[in-house]
């Protein structure tokens, strides 16, 4: 379902506090939130300034952006604050595994993956700090972009092909 209610507070002078029910079209969220990402994506701990960053929205999507619906809808996204605007560091780590993953053929060995992630971005991967108890747990926060195939020490990182996404979702509820 691409709609949601939203409970909005309004103050009025005569009459205090009104409450209204508004339905909420979400369909543009997934959209935005991939816009976003794909900026933030490109700079350096996914962060930038705000200004810059609307300015570069704009240029590139030829649209402006409501900051009141980046930290309301968003908020499990980015995180807005001292001008400037970031992933949080759910989504940072997701990005991190991803960029990962690319490097490696789109694959790689679970055994082998926490430690070529603490080599190449120069921090331990720590699940617990999301938390998650282990790295399998993890993967689950971002089905869209990765699986874990195999068993035993076989078992591998993947990520995600379209294919799969049409496998998963085409699954037969048990």
């Amino acid at each position: 379902m691409s709609n949601s209610l939203r409970l909005e507070t309004l103050e009025t002078e005569d009459s205090g506090e009104i409450t209204h029910v508004r339905l909420i079209d979400r369909s543009y969220i997934k959209i935005l939130s991939n816009r976003v990402k794909e900026l933030l994506v490109d700079h350096k701990d996914a962060q930038m300034p705000l200004d810059s960053f609307l300015e570069q929205f704009r240029e590139i999507y030829s649209d402006e952006l409501d900051l009141q619906q980046l930290k309301s809808d968003l908020k499990d996204l980015v995180v807005i604050q001292d001008n400037s605007i970031e992933l949080v560091p759910l989504q940072l780590c997701g990005v991190r595994i991803q960029t990962l993953l690319k490097e490696h053929g789109e694959k790689m060995l679970m055994s082998e993956f926490e430690a070529a992630f603490a080599e190449k971005f120069m921090v331990p991967l720590c699940p617990g700090q999301f938390g998650f108890p282990g790295l399998a747990n993890l993967l689950t926060a971002f089905p869209e972009l990765f699986v874990v195939r195999g068993r035993g020490p076989k078992k591998m990182v993947c990520i995600v092909r379209d294919r799969d996404v049409r496998r998963v979702n085409t699954q037969p509820n048990r």
